[in-house]
């Protein structure tokens, strides 16, 4: 009988795991319904007149976990923002409103514009002010010029703009601008100028000797505002 017994049981597992409408179960939960199952298969043997003695309520299939909600993301206004919480880049570019050079610096009465760009090796004179290419690279020059068109003195802050800026050859982004130590690089600029004055400022680029410098664009942008403007 313990032989007929043991052979109800290994059946009746064999069912279990191959029976694909079966729920799932955990390891112990699978032993009790194999027990179960030997159980209900032996009591209508006229031989068997004993039952299986097995815990019934531990007979449930494993909960599998329901996975929460996401959160909506909130906007600043704190109403709930569409889309699953990628990047806002390409919407801030599209809110961006394009401005000349002066209006992305926005200090009244200043201009600044560029005026051309040279290839160099390095560039500055000072032996602590000088800036050189790395191997198989070489500079990109940027000039601007910044003039006070008030007819008086006038505070030239334009590290606290927080600008970026982009070089763009035939197409192809070059990348940020190098930093230096230069006092008219545009990013280190904090200046008083005279009524009428003017200023030479650089924004200087590596780029590898490779690279066949032409149709040069540069691109200043903040939060808001963008200029995109052609430099020869």
């Amino acid at each position: 009988m313990k032989k007929k017994i043991c052979l109800t049981a290994v059946m009746a597992a064999l069912v279990l795991t191959g029976c694909g409408g079966v729920p799932d179960l955990s390891k112990e939960n699978n032993g009790t319904a194999a027990q179960y199952v030997a159980d209900a298969l032996l009591k209508h043997d006229k031989h068997y007149d004993e039952g299986l003695d097995y815990d019934h309520s531990l007979l449930k299939p494993t909960p599998t976990p329901t996975p929460a909600p996401a959160k909506p993301e909130k906007d600043k206004k704190g109403k709930n923002s569409p889309g699953t919480g990628g990047s806002n880049t390409s919407a801030q570019t599209e809110n961006r409103k394009s401005v000349s050079v002066s209006d992305v610096y926005g200090i009244k009465g200043v201009n600044i514009k560029p005026v051309s760009y040279q290839l160099k090796n390095s560039y500055g004179s000072s032996v602590y002010q000088i800036m050189r290419s790395g191997k198989g690279n070489r500079l990109v020059v940027v000039y601007f010029n910044i003039a006070n068109k008030t007819g008086k003195r006038k505070r030239v802050n334009l590290a606290a703009k927080n600008v970026s800026a982009e070089l763009v050859v035939n197409g192809n982004s070059v990348g940020n601008p190098m930093l230096s130590l230069m006092d008219n690089d545009l990013q280190n600029l904090n200046v008083t100028l005279d009524a009428g004055k003017k200023k030479q400022g650089v924004l200087l680029f590596e780029v590898s000797k490779k690279t066949k410098v032409g149709n040069v664009e540069l691109h200043l942008t903040t939060d808001t505002k963008e200029a995109v403007l052609s430099v020869k």
